[in-house]
């Protein structure tokens, strides 16, 4: 079965579509160019929390995220 993806760009996709993100596995693109692999736990005003595998739990500003990368079989 092929592996597909979703992107989620701008804040306002990833507040609009954080019901389908939300307590899933996903690569979050921050601007610095580094990536965490991480599940989302929670989207507050400003930040997401997302328990990661390495640092435990994170807050992550959402200015901060270039995308939000989900795979799904598809």
């Amino acid at each position: 079965m092929a592996k597909r993806q979703k992107r989620f760009d701008t804040i306002a996709s990833i507040r609009d579509n954080y019901a389908e993100i939300s307590g899933k596995k996903v690569n979050i693109v921050l601007k610095n160019r580094s990536t965490l692999f991480a599940t989302l736990t929670e989207l507050n005003e400003d930040s997401i929390v997302v328990i990661n595998v390495r640092a435990g739990k994170t807050k992550i500003a959402l200015q901060d995220i270039s995308e939000i990368i989900l795979d799904f079989n598809g």
